[in-house]
């Protein structure tokens, strides 16, 4: 089974003149290399402190434990669970579990750590499954991502979720400092903010609309099973829209604009919508697609008809798609 996970949210900050040189363990807690004054370092824990000078060293320190927990959970899956490819189908899930999860669990370990697990259910075709995410936590967020997964068995996810069961956000108390451990002692929160510079790894419109799109579909929806079905509605979805939404993010001209393209089909009974959602590409003259599925569900058509309308029902002959390559 495929695991997905990052280190990517972590804070990093510029350690102070006077604090690096009144300090004796200004070291990363990977590698052993020295914190100069000026230097960034890298923190995704608030309980016992440690520090990094970069993301490898991250990854490279937490290594054992991803593959402890890998292992524990190849060994308690059982056989007739999800397949790789539906399981990594699913993996947009995790986005909205980190975001807003059911449960959040709470384990302390041997070394010290306060690690969390945060499960929740989703229903997919008429079915419940449960996404699993394991983690760190930092400033009240998920930082460091140890293992995440989806199963149809609530019990696998009940062996994850261990320890105290907590609620988010919450305040992760200050270890106490050891003497000459000022520096340990000294956590991201303790720093000036301004010197902060979140570095979560971002996700892609790809994987934000997934992931919103599973969670608004209905189980009474067209399943995707029968998607194929609907296949010849794509051409003419791009060709000639009933509507085109365009979304453009005003705080950052940099990002692509999202396109949403809706058509109804009166001639499939009961009719349908088709929906084509795509984003600009290099060029303003190319739309890369992001998603296309068939839906009777009102609600969930009202929910793409966002942003500045740039072809209504009323236009005739609509071509938002001239002049553009679509991949």
């Amino acid at each position: 089974m495929k695991k997905k996970r990052t280190s990517k949210a972590a804070i990093e900050v510029s350690l102070p003149k006077e604090l690096v040189e009144t300090t004796l363990k200004s070291t990363c807690h990977d590698c052993g290399a020295g914190l100069k004054p000026d230097d960034s370092v890298f923190f995704v824990e608030e309980v016992v402190g440690r520090v990094f000078c970069s993301e490898e060293c991250i990854n490279e320190y937490f290594k054992p434990d991803v593959e402890a927990l890998d292992a524990d959970y190849q060994d308690h899956r059982p056989d007739d669970d999800l397949d790789n490819q539906e399981s990594d189908e699913l993996g947009s899930f995790r986005w909205p579990n980190l975001q807003n999860p059911d449960e959040v669990w709470m384990q302390k370990t041997v070394a010290g750590d306060h690690r969390f697990c945060f499960i929740s259910q989703y229903e997919l075709n008429g079915k419940k499954v449960w996404s699993v995410c394991v983690c760190l936590i930092l400033g009240g967020e998920p930082s460091f991502l140890f293992l995440a997964f989806v199963t149809k068995y609530r019990e696998l996810a009940d062996h994850f979720g261990r320890g105290e069961r907590v609620e988010l956000p919450m305040i992760v108390e200050e270890p106490e400092a050891a003497e000459g451990d000022d520096f340990l002692a000294s956590s991201a929160s303790e720093i000036d903010e301004k010197q902060f510079d979140r570095l979560s790894e971002s996700w892609s419109d790809f994987e934000i609309h997934l992931a919103e799109a599973r969670q608004m579909r209905k189980p009474t929806d067209i399943p995707e099973s029968d998607f194929e079905e609907y296949e010849p509605c794509f051409e003419k979805v791009l060709e000639d829209p009933d509507e085109v939404w365009m979304i453009m993010d005003d705080d950052d001209l940099e990002k692509s604009a999202i396109f949403h393209f809706i058509k109804r089909f009166s001639s499939y009974k009961p009719a349908v919508y088709y929906i084509v959602v795509a984003q600009e590409g290099d060029s303003e003259d190319e739309l890369e697609v992001i998603d296309t599925f068939p839906t009777n569900d009102h609600a969930l058509v009202e929910h793409y008809r966002k942003g500045t309308l740039e072809i209504s029902p009323e236009d005739e002959g609509g071509e938002s798609g001239e002049g553009r390559v679509v991949h």
